[in-house]
């Protein structure tokens, strides 16, 4: 998770494996999803689990896709699209991080300075590009 101990039982929600929500979310904290959500999206850092689900837009500081997103995913700082994230739409961010096997289907866009660093890591098998706008 993105926050201290002291802070995770006041500023974390779960929208669980088995829920199914229609509507805008606006949360200050940290949401993780695991299930489906049709509507936006809003808190300071989203994780999405493998099984989840959203249909709309996401806006956070950090975002984190295990899941499926079709809509359009705006972070301040940093989208990590992982091994088994999908993502349909667009994004806009200063740092992203891909994951090999993460899908990006649309547009990225990436704000800020002139890129400091492009690197590509490979760790146990994995492959990740890491653009850094910051």
């Amino acid at each position: 998770m993105f926050f201290k101990k002291t802070e995770e039982l006041e500023s974390f929600t779960l929208i669980g494996l088995t829920s199914h929500f229609r509507g805008d979310l606006s949360i200050k904290g940290e949401v993780r999803i695991e299930g489906i959500i049709h509507g936006l999206v809003n808190a300071d850092s989203v994780v999405l689990g493998q099984a989840a689900t959203v249909k709309g837009d996401i806006t956070a500081k950090k975002i984190i896709v295990e899941g499926k997103v079709e809509g359009i995913l705006k972070a301040k700082e940093i989208i990590e699209v992982k091994s088994t994230g999908k993502v349909l739409g667009e994004i806009f961010t200063n740092k992203i991080s891909i994951m090999e096997g993460g899908v990006i289907n649309g547009k990225v866009e990436t704000r800020g300075d002139e890129s400091k660093a492009v690197e590509f890591e490979k760790n146990r098998g994995e492959a990740e590009i890491i653009l850094d706008k910051s």
